[in-house]
Protein backbone atom coordinates (compact mmCIF):
# COMPACT_ATOMS: atom_id res chain seq x y z
CA UNK A 1 0.00 0.00 0.00
CA UNK A 2 1.70 3.11 -1.11
CA UNK A 3 0.65 6.64 0.21
CA UNK A 4 1.52 9.98 -1.14
CA UNK A 5 1.86 12.37 1.61
CA UNK A 6 3.61 15.86 2.61
CA UNK A 7 6.95 14.34 4.76
CA UNK A 8 7.63 14.81 7.96
CA UNK A 9 10.49 17.08 8.15
CA UNK A 10 14.28 16.50 8.84
CA UNK A 11 16.17 19.71 10.81
CA UNK A 12 16.83 20.55 7.44
CA UNK A 13 13.87 20.74 4.45
CA UNK A 14 12.83 18.19 2.51
CA UNK A 15 10.84 17.86 -0.89
CA UNK A 16 7.39 15.82 -0.80
CA UNK A 17 8.04 12.07 -0.07
CA UNK A 18 6.25 8.97 -1.33
CA UNK A 19 6.23 6.60 1.78
CA UNK A 20 5.49 2.78 1.66
CA UNK A 21 3.20 0.93 4.40
CA UNK A 22 4.47 -2.16 4.73
CA UNK A 23 1.67 -4.08 6.84
CA UNK A 24 3.99 -7.03 7.11
CA UNK A 25 6.56 -5.16 8.78
CA UNK A 26 3.93 -2.77 9.95
CA UNK A 27 6.44 0.09 9.15
CA UNK A 28 6.67 2.94 6.95
CA UNK A 29 9.13 4.07 4.95
CA UNK A 30 10.52 7.32 2.92
CA UNK A 31 13.94 8.54 1.20
CA UNK A 32 15.90 5.91 2.87
CA UNK A 33 14.34 6.08 6.10
CA UNK A 34 11.67 3.46 8.32
CA UNK A 35 9.58 4.14 11.19
CA UNK A 36 8.51 0.67 12.90
CA UNK A 37 4.97 0.95 14.49
CA UNK A 38 3.11 -1.40 16.40
CA UNK A 39 0.30 -2.56 15.16
CA UNK A 40 -2.48 0.23 16.71
CA UNK A 41 -0.09 2.64 15.52
CA UNK A 42 0.26 1.37 11.89
CA UNK A 43 -3.63 1.23 11.44
CA UNK A 44 -4.50 4.66 12.73
CA UNK A 45 -1.34 6.23 10.47
CA UNK A 46 -2.80 4.42 7.73
CA UNK A 47 -6.31 5.65 8.13
CA UNK A 48 -5.02 9.08 8.68
CA UNK A 49 -3.17 9.43 5.68
CA UNK A 50 -5.86 7.85 3.67
CA UNK A 51 -7.86 11.66 4.11
CA UNK A 52 -5.26 14.18 4.20
CA UNK A 53 -6.54 17.55 5.74
CA UNK A 54 -9.53 15.66 7.18
CA UNK A 55 -9.93 16.49 10.55
CA UNK A 56 -11.28 12.99 13.17
CA UNK A 57 -12.39 13.03 16.37
CA UNK A 58 -10.83 10.55 19.05
CA UNK A 59 -14.44 9.12 18.88
CA UNK A 60 -14.28 8.80 15.24
CA UNK A 61 -11.01 7.20 15.34
CA UNK A 62 -11.91 4.51 17.76
CA UNK A 63 -15.16 3.58 15.86
CA UNK A 64 -13.27 3.63 12.18
CA UNK A 65 -9.93 2.40 12.87
CA UNK A 66 -10.61 0.18 16.22
CA UNK A 67 -14.09 -0.66 15.79
CA UNK A 68 -14.68 0.59 19.64
CA UNK A 69 -17.83 2.63 21.03
CA UNK A 70 -17.24 3.65 24.07
CA UNK A 71 -15.94 7.15 24.29
CA UNK A 72 -14.30 6.23 27.67
CA UNK A 73 -11.58 5.40 25.83
CA UNK A 74 -10.90 8.25 23.93
CA UNK A 75 -7.53 8.34 25.81
CA UNK A 76 -6.56 5.42 23.91
CA UNK A 77 -6.21 7.86 20.57
CA UNK A 78 -4.31 10.01 22.46
CA UNK A 79 -1.54 7.83 24.03
CA UNK A 80 -1.23 6.00 20.08
CA UNK A 81 -0.56 9.32 18.40
CA UNK A 82 2.06 10.27 21.34
CA UNK A 83 3.68 6.83 20.98
CA UNK A 84 3.82 7.85 16.91
CA UNK A 85 4.89 11.48 17.20
CA UNK A 86 8.12 9.94 19.53
CA UNK A 87 8.64 7.26 16.90
CA UNK A 88 9.13 9.87 14.02
CA UNK A 89 11.06 12.49 16.33
CA UNK A 90 13.42 9.33 17.37
CA UNK A 91 14.23 9.42 13.50
CA UNK A 92 14.42 13.45 13.39
CA UNK A 93 11.35 13.42 11.26
CA UNK A 94 8.62 16.02 11.67
CA UNK A 95 5.54 13.89 12.68
CA UNK A 96 2.60 14.46 9.88
CA UNK A 97 -0.28 14.14 12.50
CA UNK A 98 -1.90 17.52 13.28
CA UNK A 99 -3.75 17.79 16.40
CA UNK A 100 -6.68 20.30 16.10
CA UNK A 101 -7.64 21.91 19.14
CA UNK A 102 -10.65 20.74 20.85
CA UNK A 103 -11.77 18.29 17.74
CA UNK A 104 -9.12 15.86 17.30
CA UNK A 105 -6.62 15.02 14.90
CA UNK A 106 -5.96 15.16 11.14
CA UNK A 107 -3.01 14.32 8.79
CA UNK A 108 -0.94 17.08 7.35
CA UNK A 109 -2.00 17.94 4.21
CA UNK A 110 -0.57 20.70 1.56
Amino acid sequence: VKALFRRGRHLEEQPEEEFTFDEKARSVKGAGIEVSLTEQEFELLRFLSESPGQTFTREELLNLVWREESSERTRRVDLTISRIRTKFADQRMESPIESVWKVGYRFKSE
